[in-house]
Parts: structure tokens; sequence; C-alpha cells
């Protein structure tokens, strides 16, 4: 059996990796495109996931935000794959500021905004117990709390 909505989530993935690769003027294919292609998928998986995956995944989707979430407070609010391809680059010119600039709010809040509003509905749609919602509480404010931390607002 196909899954359809992981197959549009590669493609999607590797496009957007392509499209970074021409910007940025690489020479050659290297670990950072593959770095830079699971970061992709991860972050398309966490802002799409709602809206084209049905409910039979919904607990590895929990799964994997949760984590994701405390794995940036170990990280100093910052993605293992972002801290891996920039140790590997050596440069602060990222794929985000070829894109954007420095204005690279404009892609996190929006980002930040469909992984939390995918995560609520995910929440509302699986049906757990009340005092489960405890858990995922402190995930939305843990998430939220590193969030104006690192903009400098708290």
């Amino acid at each position: 059996m196909i899954n359809y909505p992981f197959i549009f989530l590669i493609i999607l993935s590797f496009v957007t990796t392509i499209m970074s690769y021409i910007f940025e003027k690489f020479k050659t294919f290297n670990i950072i495109l593959f770095i830079r292609f699971l970061h992709y998928f991860i972050t398309y998986f966490s802002c799409l996931y709602y809206f084209i995956f049905n409910r039979v995944y919904d607990i590895y989707y929990i799964l994997i935000y949760s984590i994701t979430i405390i794995h940036w407070v170990f990280t100093n609010n910052g993605c293992i794959l972002s801290k891996w391809e920039d140790s590997y680059y050596n440069s602060k010119n990222n794929y985000l500021k070829v894109f954007v600039g420095n204005h690279i709010d404009i892609i996190i809040i929006p980002q930040i905004c469909l992984m939390t509003l995918n995560f609520l509905l995910v929440i509302r749609r699986y049906k757990f117990k009340y005092y489960n919602y405890l858990f995922f509480a402190v995930i939305i404010i843990l998430q939220f709390y590193l969030i104006l931390k690192y903009r400098k607002i708290i």
C-alpha cells in the first residue's frame, strides 16, 4: 500500500533542499544536503501532519513533537540538525538567511504557529483522558517559553 502523504512530504522536502542548493551555489553535493533534507522533512511533517495524515499515526506524531520540544531545552533552543549543519558548514550564512536575510522570524513564527496548531488539533482528535492534558500543557508552555527566551522577550 502506497502512503501518498509520506511521498508528498519526501517530494516537498527534496524540492526545498534542491532550491537551497541552487540559492547557496554549492559546488558539490555533500552531507549538508542530507542534513537539510532531514530537517525540512521533519519541519514539514510537524507543520502539516494533521492536514495530510489520518489518526492512525497520531501517537507517533505526539511523541515526535514532544521529543522535538524537549530536545530544544538541551540544545540551547536550537535544533540538533541545525547545530550539526553549522558545525559542518562553518558559516553563519545558513539557508534561512539566504532566503530571507536577517528577517528569519518571517519563517520561524508561522512555522511555530502551524506546529502548535497541529499539535493541539491532534490532541483533540486523539481523545486523551483529561489528566493527560497536563503533559500537553507543559509541552506547549515549554515551547512558548523557549521561543520567547530566544527572542529576548523573557
